[in-house]
């Protein structure tokens, strides 16, 4: 299957960038196979090979191998390095092309199970391309309004605290603005209760003046 997907990319000169698991041997300038773990990358370090061959089994290639271990990836710490095969003749451009798949990924999760359903619609393709109209339009609001309060830094008011989750951000910028108007409609909901309940826990006034900003600042973004 890798040797096939090689060949097409080759020939009709496609963008190659496979994510190989750090097992993977790679046959090195001196004729030995190594697997990428052995390579020597460790956190904040990098590689780059041109035309290698990998496997030993069979022997896919040559291909070139961009490598390269972040220290940290979106505010969390890695735990592993990538490791990359392409067509790419260079370490950066490789690089930056494979980070694009995470935001491309999000945004599909985000219009599916994390925010419209779309899929559940059914609908045909006629009134299909009108929904995906609108859907663009809500989505575009959403996120900018999310990308608002993340810069503001009150994102853990408006949404759970963010853990690393499968490597990937658990809130996109699109869930922090579509779930702002609920915690915004919430604090309206329940503003005397919990003014009631500052007068009985006088200890946690600090933080509900954090809040009170916090709500403030997100109020300032519309």
């Amino acid at each position: 299957m890798l040797g096939q997907s090689w060949k097409v990319a080759s020939e009709a000169e496609f963008v190659l960038l496979f994510k190989t698991k750090k097992s993977t041997n790679v046959k090195t300038k001196e004729g030995i196979y190594q697997e990428m773990r052995e390579l020597g990358l460790s956190p904040g370090t990098q590689l780059f090979f041109n035309d290698v061959n990998i496997t030993k089994e069979q022997g896919f290639g040559p291909f070139n191998v961009a490598g390269k271990w972040k220290k940290t990836y979106r505010g969390f710490r890695t735990k592993e390095p990538w490791y990359i095969l392409t067509n790419f003749g260079d370490l950066e451009t490789a690089i930056i092309a494979y980070q694009k798949r995470f935001d491309i990924e999000e945004m599909f999760r985000d219009f599916k199970s994390g925010g419209y359903s779309l899929e559940g619609s059914q609908l045909a393709p006629q009134y299909l391309s009108k929904l995906i109209i609108v859907i663009a339009i809500a989505y575009t609001s959403a996120t900018l309004q999310g990308k608002k309060i993340k810069d503001m830094g009150i994102q853990k008011y408006v949404t759970r605290p963010e853990k690393r989750y499968k490597g990937q951000r658990r809130h996109s910028s699109f869930y922090v603005g579509q779930h702002l108007y609920h915690w915004l409609q919430l604090h309206q909901m329940f503003q005397k209760n919990i003014e009631e309940l500052m007068q009985i826990s006088r200890y946690r006034l600090k933080d509900y003046i954090k809040g009170q900003r916090a709500i403030s600042l997100a109020l300032s973004t519309f």
